[in-house]
């Protein structure tokens, strides 16, 4: 009876072991790098936003403007493309489509706030200007797609100026989310002794 119960304590310890192990491995392979990733794409995109807004606001012709996004854009692509296969596997894992709005809902704050640096406070379509109903950061269109199809629209540098401001604003509060909740993974991995 004793042994019995020495054997069930030491499948219980061993259990808990392997399931530490599982998520120190979730962690360490999943959690730091992609934070690492989206912190370089936060850092891209805001210093970014502050250039565009710097050269509008110094009267930078159209032309130039467009070209220095179309260029400047292509800089962290792979990082952003990355982040994007790897956040689109996890959906299907952690995707909730919520009936009653016809919302998707991630789940995890780690990966919302991520989704929301891609997007900024825009939709997830490269090929045309949408409207993006579910992102939580702003009811906006495209992170820079959005600031170019403005620039086609208009020769109002107030509207430009914003546009990058209130893309600037969605950023920081998306970049909030990841923080937090990778504050709260780590936490959840790594509980205070």
């Amino acid at each position: 009876m004793l042994d019995d119960a020495l054997r069930l304590l030491e499948s219980v310890l061993k259990l808990r072991d392997e399931r530490q192990e599982s998520r120190d491995r979730y962690f360490e392979h999943y959690v730091q790098p992609t934070y690492v990733a989206a912190e370089q794409v936060f850092r891209d995109y805001r210093a970014l936003l502050a250039d565009i807004q710097q050269k509008v606001e110094s009267g930078e012709t159209r032309e130039n403007l467009i070209r220095f996004m179309e260029e400047r854009r292509m800089q962290e692509l792979p990082v952003r493309m990355r982040l994007r296969a790897i956040l689109s596997q996890r959906d299907r894992e952690s995707t909730v489509f919520d009936q009653r709005t016809g919302i998707i809902v991630r789940r995890g704050r780690f990966e919302r706030g991520i989704w929301g640096l891609l997007l900024g406070g825009l939709g997830h379509f490269e090929e045309k200007e949408v409207f993006n109903w579910w992102n939580p950061y702003s009811r906006d269109r495209h992170t820079l797609l959005s600031i170019l199809y403005e620039m086609q629209r208009t020769d109002d540098n107030q509207v430009l100026l914003s546009r990058t401001w209130r893309q600037t604003e969605a950023l920081d509060r998306a970049w909030q989310d990841v923080t937090l909740g990778f504050a709260e993974l780590q936490a959840r991995t790594y509980p205070a002794p």
